[in-house]
């Protein structure tokens, strides 16, 4: 299969190639086109209607959510469009097309100043693949910690897209080990963290005010190592261009009011912590909301309202 998938990618790679021939601004342009017909053609559309609904319900209107599902196709049409161009797209390229501003580079750097590397925390806002493209492009050690594609010709292409720029890869399945053998050398660990997680690897927090499954074990490995954890993103400009955001550190909550090492103590904490990173991601995509993956299920799990003094208990094992 691999072998059969390699051969695909030749044709693939011509075009990818042609794309990275454009300017963003063109590539803008095709990408609504392709928006559009797939609005019109009603692709996950229901999907799309129904997360605005769960999460944006009772502070939009139905019209406001329809003109926002319609941006956030265009947008989707972009996002295929670019995620095909990745594959050709050169270092030098991606930092003229990812801005990183000398302070958003200084918060890094300070975050990453004691050897203990970080932990960069985004969601799929933008373009999520080229953004970590630029951070290697800007000369920052990254780590990424992904899952394994069922389709074989997508794993090869998105892995040598990732490998070609100097990305290392954790997959997910034991990652923890892996992401702090990964930090011990000094690397940010890029997390994406607003991903459905099934069954007892997933934590209950809320997004947008509705309980969804979140990685669980990130907070835990951060305590035990000391590490920074830092938001950050990358929003499509008008012209086509991206420019990166990092937000400041997220402290790490505490439960001193419970006793140290016990179980419960452990489970507030954990929750305390996944609670405050879903609350970042929630920040990034309130700041373009037609520029996340609203096609994406993140609301799979139960939906049972989440009271805040009692959330962790029901991670208690």
């Amino acid at each position: 299969m691999k072998a059969v998938a390699r051969f695909i990618l030749i044709p693939l790679l011509l075009f990818s190639f042609s794309l990275s021939l454009l300017s963003p601004r063109v590539i803008g342009i095709l990408g609504a086109c392709l928006g559009d017909f797939l609005f019109a053609l009603g692709f996950r559309k229901k999907i799309v209607t129904e997360n605005l609904e769960l999460a944006l319900g009772g502070e939009l209107s139905a019209t406001e959510r329809k003109s926002l599902a319609r941006r956030n196709f265009r947008h989707v049409g972009t996002l295929f469009i670019e995620i095909a161009r990745n594959f050709c797209v050169n270092q030098n390229q991606t930092r003229r097309e990812v801005r990183m501003s000398e302070a958003s580079l200084g918060r890094i750097s300070a975050a990453m100043a004691g050897g203990k590397g970080a932990v960069f925390i985004t969601g799929h806002i933008a373009n999520w693949e080229l953004f970590a493209m630029s951070t290697a492009a800007y000369g920052i050690p990254v780590s990424l910690v992904v899952k394994r594609m069922n389709n074989a010709l997508s794993q090869v292409v998105i892995e040598r897209q990732r490998l070609r720029t100097q990305i290392e890869i954790i997959y997910s399945g034991g990652a923890i080990e892996q992401m702090k053998k990964h930090l011990a050398r000094g690397r940010g660990i890029g997390f994406m963290v607003d991903q459905n997680t099934t069954g007892k690897k997933g934590i209950r927090a809320n997004f947008f005010g509705v309980p969804a499954s979140s990685i669980r074990g990130l907070a835990n490995m951060v305590k035990e190592t000391g590490t920074a954890v830092v938001p950050l993103c990358s929003f499509r400009l008008p012209d086509g261009t991206h420019e990166a955001h990092v937000f400041e550190p997220l402290p790490y909550l505490e439960a001193p009011e419970l006793p140290a090492g016990s179980p419960e103590r452990i489970a507030r904490e954990e929750w305390l912590n996944t609670q405050n990173y879903q609350a970042a991601i929630e920040k990034m995509v309130r700041l373009h909301p037609e520029q996340w993956l609203w096609i994406h299920r993140r609301w799979k799990t139960s939906r049972v309202p989440l009271v805040a003094e009692t959330a962790h208990l029901e991670n208690i094992t």
